[in-house]
């Protein structure tokens, strides 16, 4: 003999659901939710926590901290940040280096003509190649085009990671507002006895009855189709 499965009820669903919802979110803590918890699993303060806006008052869950994107995002601009100051620094420095080996080609060849601009990119043998103007432009240059690379790189990265951000928190939202719906419609029902209840409860239980209504009479059509047969 087979065992079926117990159907699912408004309150098992509700339960599991909210359950769920703040295992997942780690909002287990949350003096609402705890409270709520409490009370739809021990079933006490029904009328108190049906009379609540559960929409308005279920916390909203975070975000598990920044996506992996915004956080290559973020180390790229530092990146970007520090390498804007590189040029300048190295031009400066080689400015440092072609002043001293010029200082010391004019000691050593007091009759030369060759001016600094000439000296700087010549060197001389007195300059080390590294310093020597050309190749400081020419590294100054990556340099730069890097920096406009991961200012474009970071632009894209930055708005996909909003995008990104965004679409994190309206899934977030719609999960909260599911929960929130489930767990009033199983409260509904245990809400104080007012006006609005009433006509509610009566409201349905005549759709109820409509409901059954109408099967009874397809039910009975055919049974007179089968006996006309």
């Amino acid at each position: 003999m087979t065992i079926k499965p117990k159907k699912a009820t408004k309150e098992s669903i509700a339960i599991e659901s909210l359950r769920s919802w703040a295992t997942k979110h780690q909002l287990l803590d949350d003096p609402f939710v705890k409270g709520l918890l409490h009370g739809v699993i021990s079933r006490t303060n029904l009328p108190f926590w049906a009379s609540k806006e559960l929409v308005d008052l279920l916390p909203h869950a975070k975000s598990s901290s920044k996506t992996r994107m915004a956080r290559i995002n973020a180390y790229l601009i530092i990146i970007r940040n520090v390498v804007v100051f590189i040029p300048v620094a190295l031009t400066w420095s080689a400015v440092s280096h072609a002043t001293n080996a010029f200082g010391i080609y004019t000691s050593a060849n007091p009759n030369s003509v060759a001016n600094f601009l000439q000296f700087w990119q010549n060197g001389y043998d007195v300059l080390a190649p590294e310093w020597k103007i050309g190749f400081v432009a020419n590294l100054d240059f990556l340099l730069i085009a890097v920096v406009i690379a991961l200012t474009l790189y970071t632009s894209v990265l930055q708005a996909r990671s909003e995008n990104q951000r965004m679409d994190e928190e309206m899934a977030l939202e719609e999960e909260r507002l599911r929960v929130a719906l489930l767990v009033s419609e199983y409260l509904f029902d245990k809400q104080k006895v007012t006006t609005v209840t009433v006509n509610a409860g009566i409201n349905s239980s005549v759709q109820n009855l409509k409901n059954a209504t109408t099967k009874l009479n397809e039910t009975v059509k055919k049974i007179e189709k089968k006996i006309q047969l």
